[in-house]
């Protein structure tokens, strides 16, 4: 059911710089079996499914970048469908994209979703002045090339989870 993606020979190629190649195999099969399952079939169903989601995460957790995108008629997933794909790993600087799979082999795909979403908040003054997919898509690879704080974006991270947290324990049960 898996075919040939990209994506896939980025993580493979990360893999094989820490790991002997049969293990490097073994976890390009655990990663996709288990984390990524669907995101390599024919119609990248996976994959997509989860730009859904995370679109309906930014309206959620930054509602004036989503209704900016709406506005703009940017679709997000030419902006983020590459992040989840191959795990940032084309995205942001090595020792960054360390810590990103530290989280996502630890945490799973939730972690995708929440340096997405730590990204584009972190970008999101200069995405608002944008009013175009190219010069979005520009200005976000250009902050994520270049994203060597990367307490700034855990921060980020830390905080929504901690809002979250916060939610959940004034939810009635």
């Amino acid at each position: 059911t898996i075919g040939y993606c990209q994506g896939m020979n980025f993580i493979v190629a990360v893999t094989l710089l820490l790991l002997p190649p049969e293990d490097a195999f073994w976890l390009l099969i655990a990663i996709t079996e288990c984390y990524l399952n669907n995101y390599y079939d024919s119609g990248l169903i996976g994959a997509q499914a989860d730009q859904f989601v995370l679109k309906d995460l930014l309206k959620q957790k930054a509602a004036d970048i989503y209704h900016h995108f709406e506005i703009n008629e940017v679709e997000i997933t030419s902006l983020t469908l590459n992040w989840f794909m191959a795990i940032f790993i084309d995205s942001v600087p090595f020792e960054t994209l360390l810590r990103i799979w530290d989280c996502f082999l630890l945490e799973g795909t939730k972690v995708l979703f929440r340096f997405a979403l730590a990204i584009l908040i972190i970008n999101r003054e200069s995405i608002l002045t944008k009013t175009d997919t190219i010069s979005m898509m520009k200005q976000i690879k250009d902050s994520t090339k270049n994203l060597i704080d990367v307490e700034s974006l855990f921060k980020v991270d830390f905080i929504s989870i901690f809002i979250e947290w916060i939610v959940s324990l004034a939810a009635p049960s």
